[in-house]
């Protein structure tokens, strides 16, 4: 859990979309809440599953923010994303994906 958090805390420093940034959210469905933050450099996407069970998810509705985007890199893991199209999280977790 330390290295958790003290990996975003120095990332969260680090990213000025964060702190100066626009807010863009979606209504929540199916359990999965999503929202943007972003300026003319960055855009993040954060999604959030309440749900018990891991969900899928298409990213249809979030064309406008994800339209220009081809890949994008999740924060905490640094996995890399090549298909934005459809997104996989896992239950009661949160995944941050810094957009490319």
């Amino acid at each position: 859990m330390y290295d958790y958090v003290k990996k975003l805390i120095q990332w969260r420093n680090l990213n000025e979309v964060i702190h100066t940034g626009k807010f863009r959210h979606f209504i929540p469905a199916d359990g999965i809440y999503v929202y943007f933050r972003y300026n003319e450099k960055n855009t993040i996407m954060v999604v959030m599953n309440n749900n018990e069970v891991e969900k899928s998810i298409e990213t249809k509705r979030y064309s406008e923010f994800l339209g220009k985007f081809k890949t994008g890199q999740e924060v905490i893991s640094g996995n890399s994303l090549d298909d934005l199209s459809k997104l996989t999280i896992p239950s009661k977790s949160v995944i941050i994906i810094e957009l490319k």
